[in-house]
């Protein structure tokens, strides 16, 4: 699948139907259903009812039968939709891959009309490795043909600039996912254009004509407007070729500015970023109180101890990234509870971690930290097959984030971690907790090392019980709250997509909750939505009774 991105009225209609006469691409329809396929996954917890209702909306558009429609019939788009991740990117991609395969083309695509909402980006619309094909066309002729909205020729032209710089900073590093075509390009070259596009998609043989509409003449602007767009425009004018023209020589003196510029903001960085590492040496252990002027920020990393405005990202146990560490939500809550079991200095072992370099400096100044590399082999331990190599009692705490659901036998794995802890000691245990009650996801035996095997539940914890330890689950107080309220409220629970929220609140209910982090420290950690802060806790009694 591909998507042709470009931000109304930017021609990115024009040249996806010039992508349409590619003789193996397929563009279909206008995009404007993926917005309403985002807000439906935002809203249905069941994974099983929001795959039917994807395809029941797609089948029911009025875009269908002249689009996906051509190829695939109800059944069809519902075969392609079954067993697959409840996310806006791969579902689509389930689609229009199997629309592609229908029609005998290489690759089909649709229209992205609108860049840069959030909605897309919660229900992961970014995360399917789909190309953009990101469509530009200079923002002066779009105010000159009165295209450009109500809001004047200076907002539209500031919109323009911020929204394609930002998907282009975002994605255009990725030269095998991103590609830039400016609307003057095509309408100048239409068959080579096309041709480029597609060999950037993968289609080798192009088209030997290609239908553009007739341009109509456009009256060109006054001098005083054209002066106020090119100037709240600078910026994308410059990156996206249009102004100073490629060779002239305004463009070679601007060029060497910028070029003296970005030296002297590396420089910046370079300073900056030496004192950032320095929170290694500084930050004190996790669980340690923060310091009273911290406390004044609307967001703490309680790992390296920055404060600040916001987290980076969404809010998710995936997302709100720290800028200084690089932690993510989850892990400051893995942290978080590690700071309550061990003192500084025990011995901790984390299997997999996700970070390394500057976060496993500060955890071997921290504890007497070891880390369990994945080894890509089979067998019932999977990727932390190395766990049968570690001495009995040889940690006083395991930390294991995002492993258990990938191993063939997580129950040799919860006994593995027992064995190599101390009596006394802690395993804290994150796993993705999506219901109330544990299922097994069919995979082949020749699946990748780190594919999904089981989807947990709440019954995750009496694993952990069966292996020996005592356990209670740790939690926000937002999250006990919820568990605690009316179940009748449940379905107005903040939740996630992939979390089968009342399934998951019931379950919550017969175990045993610790409320680790009141509300305010949450929401200051980015801990949030509460339902994907879930971490079990097993502790190892102190004597083995013979």
């Amino acid at each position: 699948m591909f998507l042709v991105v470009g931000q109304r009225p930017s021609g990115s209609g024009v040249v996806a139907d010039a992508l349409d006469s590619h003789p193996d691409l397929l563009v279909l329809g206008a995009g404007d259903l993926l917005v309403p396929l985002a807000f439906l996954l935002e809203r249905v917890r069941d994974p099983d009812a929001a795959r039917r209702l994807f395809g029941d909306l797609v089948v029911a558009s009025r875009e269908f039968d002249d689009g996906i429609g051509r190829h695939l019939d109800a059944e069809g788009v519902h075969r392609a939709l079954a067993g697959v991740p409840v996310r806006l990117g791969v579902l689509l991609s389930a689609v229009y891959d199997a629309v592609a395969t229908a029609a005998g083309v290489h690759a089909a695509g649709t229209v992205l009309p609108r860049m840069g909402m959030a909605v897309l980006t919660r229900t992961g619309l970014h995360e399917a490795g789909i190309p953009y094909v990101h469509v530009v066309r200079d923002i002066r002729t779009i105010v000159a043909a009165g295209l450009g909205g109500d809001e004047g020729p200076a907002i539209a032209a500031r919109r323009w600039d911020t929204q394609n710089r930002m998907f282009r900073q975002r994605w255009g590093t990725d030269a095998g996912r991103y590609r830039t075509v400016r609307y003057e390009d095509l309408v100048a070259d239409p068959v080579g254009t096309v041709r480029a596009l597609g060999r950037f998609l993968g289609a080798e043989v192009g088209p030997d004509t290609v239908p553009i509409p007739d341009q109509d003449a456009i009256e060109p602007l006054d001098a005083a407007t054209r002066a106020i767009v090119t100037a709240e425009a600078a910026e994308g004018l410059y990156d996206f070729g249009y102004d100073p023209p490629p060779g002239s020589p305004r463009r070679l003196v601007r060029a060497m500015a910028r070029r003296a510029d970005a030296g002297i903001q590396r420089s910046r960085r370079v300073v900056a970023a030496a004192r950032d590492r320095a929170w290694v040496l500084r930050a004190p252990a996790p669980g340690r109180p923060s310091r009273r002027d911290d406390d004044l920020a609307p967001a703490w990393c309680n790992i390296c101890r920055w404060a600040g405005e916001a987290f980076s990202g969404v809010p998710h146990a995936e997302s709100a990234d720290c800028p200084r560490c690089g932690t993510i939500a989850r892990q400051r809550f893995h942290l978080h509870a590690l700071g309550r079991e061990t003192a500084g200095g025990r011995r901790v072992l984390e299997t997999a971690p996700r970070s390394a370099g500057q976060y496993a400096r500060a955890m071997g100044r921290w504890y007497d930290y070891s880390v369990l590399d994945p080894t890509p082999v089979s067998g019932p331990l999977g990727h932390l097959a190395a766990l049968s190599d570690r001495p009995t009692a040889s940690v006083d705490g395991v930390l294991s984030a995002h492993d258990l659901q990938a191993v063939p036998e997580p129950d040799a794995v919860l006994a593995e971690f027992a064995r190599v802890l101390a009596p006394g000691g802690a395993l804290l245990l994150q796993v993705p907790v999506l219901s109330g009650a544990t299922t097994a996801i069919e995979v082949a035996d020749t699946a990748a090392p780190g594919t999904a095997r089981w989807s947990f539940g709440v019954d995750i914890h009496e694993r952990v019980n069966a292996a020996g330890f005592t356990t209670d689950v740790l939690v926000t107080e937002e999250l006990a709250d919820l568990v605690a309220a009316d179940p009748a409220t449940w379905a107005k629970a903040p939740g996630s997509g992939e979390v089968d929220v009342e399934s998951l609140l019931a379950g919550l209910g017969d175990v045993t909750l610790d409320a680790v982090a009141d509300r305010r420290t949450a929401r200051r950690a980015g801990w949030l939505p509460p339902v994907l802060f879930v971490t079990i806790r097993g502790r190892r009694p102190l004597a083995v009774t013979p």
